[in-house]
């Protein structure tokens, strides 16, 4: 979940920590065996860089609505998800350059 962290030092007595989150552009719906047996589906988040964001618990309504709202990406193969490291297919990561640009043109804001 964190994209980066910065300390700084302000003397004589006070560190400044900024922390940034990933933010999840796209998701891959997977089925996968449930810890207690029986198969569930399984969302696994994608930032702009690639990066998978580990799937999290039960959310507030507004998050998870939000999470729910993201494009899905279909065909990417279950062995590329491995929360913390960036897919390295180049397909998937078209697909993420494509969201990304959409998202920052004007359309979006024209389908509202």
């Amino acid at each position: 979940m964190i994209q980066s962290v910065a300390v700084e030092r302000a003397l004589p007595r006070t560190l400044r920590i900024s922390v940034v989150e990933r933010e999840p552009i796209a998701q891959v719906k997977l089925l996968q065996l449930q810890p207690g047996g029986g198969i569930g589906l399984v969302s696994y988040y994608l930032d702009a860089s690639g990066h998978v964001i580990q799937p999290m618990p039960a959310r507030t309504d507004r998050i998870a609505a939000e999470a729910e709202a993201l494009p899905v990406l279909s065909g990417v193969n279950a062995s590329e998800l491995s929360p913390g490291r960036a897919v390295n297919s180049p397909k998937v990561l078209s697909a993420l350059r494509l969201i990304a640009a959409f998202e920052n043109s004007p359309m979006p804001a024209s389908w509202t």
